[in-house]
């Protein structure tokens, strides 16, 4: 089966391990996301020269995030997260920073540590960034809505920014404002500080949920101050946001396996580009309802 180009064995009962022979083929697309995989995620998958969308995630795979990984100069769609990776932690790989056309990138619930790398800058396709429930920590690198003109935000279609529930200190960039085309934006369950101001002018900006809720039990304010936010949580309230958030991961075949309407596991955000249905809906546990503090359970 040398000649394969697609293979999506998504949402089933698989076990086992990804055979190495998986880079002896001329996929373009693997699907194997939300099965009960082990082992490791083999070296050799960055045989595979022309593939374009790779989701392993929601798994049971340990080792590492190889750094192979980075040499699938093709890819658009990197999804890995969810799965038993070591305790020993690991940081992101540098290698995923010289992906330069992805445009849908997850890492969530992959035991990370480090900081954002500010070459997150050479991204510049990236519509989707979910790196929720790591130890990431240090800042939001401020490259993430710097411009490369007067007006233009290097990622300039970024849409979808999923940071919560790690360890990020500091401030909300002042340069988020140039991030017209944000619509989800979960900053909660970190150690930010300041004001959301930057975030609040924002005209599409449908979602937003940060660390603005005073705790209960202590007269200290809240750490972030948001006019703008549909959710307040705080870090002594653990079950406030504590949804999956997993992105539809379903992209539609007659669309030549491009998304072209972002669902999550709620009915919060939807982001058309063209006709059809969305593919399979989400997968996973909701979010919580606008404007209020109420999960809303899709499935």
């Amino acid at each position: 089966m040398t000649s394969l180009e697609i293979l999506d064995l998504h949402g089933n009962e698989i076990g086992g391990t990804i055979p190495e022979m998986i880079g002896n083929n001329r996929l373009d697309f693997l699907a194997l996301q939300n099965n009960k995989l082990t082992g490791t995620i083999p070296q050799n998958i960055s045989l595979l020269n022309d593939l374009q969308h790779l989701d392993l995630s929601r798994n049971d795979l340990s080792g590492t995030i190889p750094t192979e990984i980075g040499k699938l100069k093709f890819l658009r769609y990197l999804f890995l997260g969810s799965n038993d990776y070591q305790e020993q932690q690991q940081t992101i790989p540098t290698e995923i920073w010289s992906l330069t056309s992805l445009q849908e990138l997850s890492l969530k619930s992959s035991k990370l540590i480090g900081t954002i790398s500010s070459d997150i800058i050479n991204l510049k396709d990236l519509v989707l960034l979910d790196l929720d429930g790591n130890q990431l920590q240090g800042t939001i690198p401020n490259e993430i809505g710097s411009t490369t003109t007067t007006t233009t935000p290097a990622l300039v279609n970024l849409a979808h920014v999923l940071l919560n529930r790690n360890e990020l200190t500091g401030t909300i960039p002042s340069s988020f404002s140039n991030l017209k085309s944000l619509e989800l934006l979960l900053l909660d369950h970190n150690k930010l500080t300041g004001t959301a101001n930057p975030i609040c002018d924002f005209h599409k900006l449908r979602y937003f949920v940060s660390d603005c809720e005073p705790s209960s039990s202590s007269t200290t304010a809240a750490e972030i101050s948001c006019s703008c936010c549909d959710l307040c949580c705080n870090d002594f309230n653990q079950t406030c946001n504590i949804y999956d958030w997993n992105v539809n991961l379903d992209p539609i075949w007659e669309y030549g396996y491009e998304r072209k309407i972002f669902t999550f596991t709620q009915d919060v955000i939807q982001q058309g580009g063209g006709d059809g249905d969305d593919g399979g809906g989400g997968n996973g546990d909701g979010g919580g309802d606008k404007k209020n503090n109420n999960p809303d359970r899709r499935n």
